[in-house]
């Protein structure tokens, strides 16, 4: 689980109170994130778009890195252990 300092937390009843300071410290880098609490636990937390870009960038990045793997190893597979597209299909149901 991710520690937040205190300053990073606010709960939502304090974010609609002070909304536009609260985005301030994120677009200004004043803090990294903001934990939104709601019953003393973590319901959302905010980022600035810089940090959630980059963020999004990295996993997408890690999804291609995975697929690039998972075809790696596939190609490793002997063709004699290949199952037919129509006997896939027929076990899940489809007629072609």
């Amino acid at each position: 689980m991710i520690a937040y300092r205190r300053e990073e937390m606010v709960s939502v009843t304090e974010l609609l109170k002070t909304l536009r300071q609260t985005l301030d410290k994120i677009s200004h880098h004043t803090v990294e994130k903001i934990a939104v609490m709601k019953n003393n636990r973590p319901e959302a937390v905010m980022l600035s778009i810089d940090e959630y870009e980059r963020i999004k960038e990295l996993a997408d990045m890690a999804e291609r890195v995975g697929l690039s793997e998972l075809l790696r190893e596939r190609k490793t597979v002997p063709k004699q252990s290949y199952i037919p597209f129509n006997d896939v299909m027929a076990k899940a149901g489809i007629s072609l």
